[in-house]
C-alpha cells in the first residue's frame, strides 16, 4: 500500500539531509589530528614522523625568536584547534603557558633530556658536567636546564618516541601503529648516520675555545665534547650589565670565534668583534631554512666548524 502524501515528503526530506550530512560525517571519520609544533625544529620532526598521519602546522613564523614572543589571534585560534601541541615549555615558550593550560600538550620540559645542563645567571661560561666552578667570577642567582633541547640528536630522538607514542593513542588502528614505528626507526638511522659524520667532523675543533653572543648551545657543546664556551648574555631580550661584559674582557682571546644569530641586536657584537678582531659567524639555532632536523644539524655544525677553524689558524 502506498504512503500517505505527507509521509512522503517526510521521507524525502530526511533523504536530503542525510544526503548533505553525509560527506560531513565521512569527512569527521577520517580526519587527520592536528599537531601544531612551537618552533621550527620540533615543526621539522613532527612533520618528518606524523606528516601521513596527522596534519602538522608550525605556530612561530620563520625567522621570529620564542624569546619575548606574543601570539596573535589567529595563532591563539590556531592552538584552540589543536589536538596535540607539541612545546618546550614555559622555560622558552611562556606566552603559550596560559593559553593552553586545558589543551592537549606535549611539554617537553618534563620529558628527560640525554644531557642535562645547568643554566647560571650572569655565568661567564657554560659549564661542561663535573667543572669546577669559580665562585668569585659567577652569579649563582638561578639555576635550571637548558631549553634549548633539540640542539642535541639524542633529545630529538627522546622527542620523536614521544611524538610517535602520543599519535598512537588517537589511532586505533594495528597497520598504523607499524607505519609510525617504522617512519621512527628511519629516522632514528638518519640521526645515527648523522650524528656519526658530525662526531667526526667536529673532533678537529674540540679543543678551539670560543664565544657565543645567546648562552643556548649547552647541549650541542657537550654532546659534540666542544670546549665550555664564553656568553655574552644568557638572555637575549636583557642586556648584559657592566660586570658581566667586564669580566667577559678578561677571558675573551684575540680573533676568537664569536657564535652569534640572526634574531638579536648586533651593536654589542661588533664592538666586541673591532675590540677583539674576532671571527663572527652567524648561526640559526632555529633552522629557519632546513627542509629536515638532519639538514638543520648539518647546517648548523657546518657553521660552528668554519667559525672554530677560522679562529684557529
Amino acid at each position: 500500500m502506498e504512503a500517505p502524501l505527507y509521509m512522503q515528503r517526510v521521507l524525502y526530506f530526511i533523504c536530503c539531509n542525510m544526503m548533505l550530512l553525509l560527506p560531513t560525517l565521512v569527512s569527521a571519520t577520517t580526519e587527520k589530528p592536528k599537531v601544531v609544533a612551537s618552533i621550527q625544529p620540533l615543526y621539522l620532526i613532527s612533520q618528518e614522523l606524523l606528516g601521513d598521519q596527522a596534519d602538522v602546522e608550525r605556530l612561530m613564523p620563520l625567522g621570529a625568536s620564542p624569546h619575548g614572543f606574543q601570539l596573535s589571534w589567529s595563532q591563539r585560534r590556531l592552538l584552540d584547534e589543536a589536538d596535540l601541541i607539541v612545546w618546550v615549555g614555559p622555560s622558552l615558550e611562556l606566552f603559550i603557558e596560559k593559553v593552553i593550560s586545558t589543551r592537549p600538550n606535549l611539554s617537553l620540559d618534563s620529558v628527560p633530556s640525554a644531557i642535562e645542563t645547568t643554566v647560571t645567571v650572569g655565568t661567564g661560561h657554560a659549564h661542561s658536567p663535573g667543572e669546577s666552578h669559580n665562585h668569585e667570577s659567577h652569579n649563582h642567582e638561578a639555576h635550571g636546564r637548558d631549553p634549548h633541547l633539540w640542539l642535541d640528536p639524542e633529545n630529538a630522538l627522546i622527542i620523536a618516541r614521544q611524538l610517535i607514542d602520543h599519535l598512537k593513542k588517537s589511532l586505533n588502528d594495528e597497520q598504523e601503529h607499524a607505519r609510525l614505528e617504522e617512519k621512527y626507526r628511519l629516522f632514528a638511522e638518519k640521526i645515527d648516520a648523522t650524528n656519526q659524520q658530525l662526531q667526526a667532523d667536529l673532533k678537529p675543533v674540540q679543543s678551539v675555545p670560543f664565544i657565543v653572543f645567546h648562552d643556548a648551545l649547552q647541549h650541542f657543546q657537550q654532546h659534540y665534547g666542544l670546549m665550555p664556551y664564553q656568553v655574552v648574555t644568557r638572555l637575549p631580550e636583557q642586556r648584559p650589565g657592566a660586570k658581566h661584559l667586564h669580566q667577559l674582557r678578561q677571558r675573551i682571546e684575540q680573533g676568537q670565534c664569536l657564535l652569534v644569530e640572526p634574531y638579536y641586536s648586533a651593536a654589542q657584537t661588533r664592538r666586541l668583534q673591532s675590540e677583539f678582531n674576532l671571527v663572527v659567524e652567524e648561526i640559526d639555532i632555529l633552522g629557519a631554512e632546513a627542509n629536515s632536523y638532519t639538514d638543520f644539524l648539518l647546517t648548523l655544525a657546518s657553521g660552528i666548524k668554519h667559525c672554530l677553524a677560522s679562529s684557529a689558524e
